[in-house]
């Protein structure tokens, strides 16, 4: 892969939008970084587009970037309310994604859409 690369896929919200966004992070990464990157940058990505099919509208677009430094995955969806990470329910089946991307990447973060409505989530792994 070239130093620089990046890569738009575009999703429709449904229960394989999370597989299809795996298996395209983990082909991205792969041989721009270390396979325990690309599986953990694989990891976060599903549980980032799980969240936009749950609580997101409209199309999910991943966008995956690597530039010599670290590897970036940016999911955004049409939905313009900012998450919030909610405190760990041990009961509670789900709502520990955005636990895992804060605990499992270098950076990460939450930002309104730049252009229209919705919002872009991200995390970083170097």
């Amino acid at each position: 892969m070239d130093l620089a690369s990046r890569e738009v896929l575009t999703l429709v919200p449904s229960r394989r939008a999370p597989a299809r966004a795996r298996e395209a992070v983990l082909t991205f990464a792969m041989g721009s970084v270390s396979a325990e990157t690309a599986e953990t940058a694989e990891l976060l990505a599903s549980e980032l587009v799980t969240n936009a099919v749950m609580h997101g509208c409209g199309p999910i677009t991943v966008l995956m970037e690597y530039d010599g430094d670290g590897l970036g995955v940016t999911v955004c969806d049409g939905e313009p309310a900012l998450p919030a990470v909610p405190e760990p329910d041990p009961l509670s089946l789900g709502g520990r994604g955005l636990h895992l991307v804060a605990a499992l990447s270098d950076d990460w973060g939450v930002e309104p859409a730049s252009s229209g409505p919705g919002k872009n989530v991200w995390f970083r792994l170097a």
